[in-house]
């Protein structure tokens, strides 16, 4: 198991706090740097800037990764120009992780004049067309959400880079083990993650031929997000505790990620 660590804009880092922590982790042997994304700074940049950093301690830099920034904020197009160029930058030493965000809320799908959105809809469109892209190939799509017509990237070569479904409930669950390159957990129990597990495997079984499966599910990535759990006296919170607690406080501990 692989551990990093997450820094998001709750923490209030200046650009300076993060370099050093980047170059700290390197320093302690962790092997990513993760961040959500909202609609405050822009994640590509803030992981290519944590990647450089990284370097100062190792030669490669720490793999960098966004869990998860909402696909309202950002086309597909935009996604793959943004994502590709970060990998190209960092060396293949990036994720990219997209989710749904609040595109299940309706509020939220007025904003964008999508009222009648359905968030599966939404991201099998998004994964469909953002994996495609960064694998260099000319896209023509026509989906319930997303409409391209022969749009490939101008870069060379290829950026690869790995594209990761934030997902929780089982139909989202699913369409990860049918599209994305891996999986971003939040908030989970053990026994969510192996309920989550079962859900993806089951869907990659389905979906190819068995001699192909297991090393599909072998390379498959599942990341997800573990909060330093707070104590009383001796005594761990349980997780429900420490999720209302995180909720309500202004700084929120720091969190690492395990993958």
């Amino acid at each position: 198991m692989d551990i990093g660590i997450g820094l998001d804009a709750t923490l209030n880092l200046s650009f300076a706090d993060q370099a050093a922590l980047s170059q700290e982790a390197a320093r302690l042997g962790y092997t990513s740097i993760w961040t959500p994304e909202s609609t405050g700074q822009d994640a590509f940049q803030l992981c290519s800037q944590r990647w450089a950093a990284s370097c100062q301690v190792l030669v490669e830099g720490l793999t960098t990764g966004i869990g998860v920034s909402p696909v309202l904020y950002r086309t597909p197009i935009a996604f793959a120009m943004s994502g590709g160029t970060v990998s190209q930058l960092t060396g293949g030493r990036f994720i990219m992780g997209i989710g749904a965000g609040g595109a299940y809320r309706p509020r939220t799908r007025r904003s964008p004049g999508l009222p009648g959105l359905s968030t599966l809809a939404l991201m099998r469109d998004y994964l469909t067309t953002v994996r495609r892209l960064v694998a260099g190939d000319e896209v023509t799509y026509h989906g319930k959400v997303v409409t391209l017509q022969s749009v490939k990237l101008a870069m060379s070569p290829r950026p690869h880079t790995p594209v990761y479904l934030g997902a929780l409930g089982p139909e989202m669950l699913r369409l990860a083990g049918e599209l994305a390159d891996g999986v971003c957990l939040n908030w989970c129990t053990p026994e969510q993650i192996a309920w989550s597990r079962e859900r993806i495997w089951a869907t990659m079984c389905n979906g190819l031929q068995s001699k192909r499966a297991g090393a599909a599910i072998s390379a498959f990535s599942g990341p997800h997000y573990v909060p330093l759990a707070p104590m009383s006296g001796r005594h761990y919170l349980p997780l429900s505790q420490q999720s209302a607690a995180w909720a309500g406080n202004p700084r929120r501990p720091a969190h690492i990620i395990c993958h």
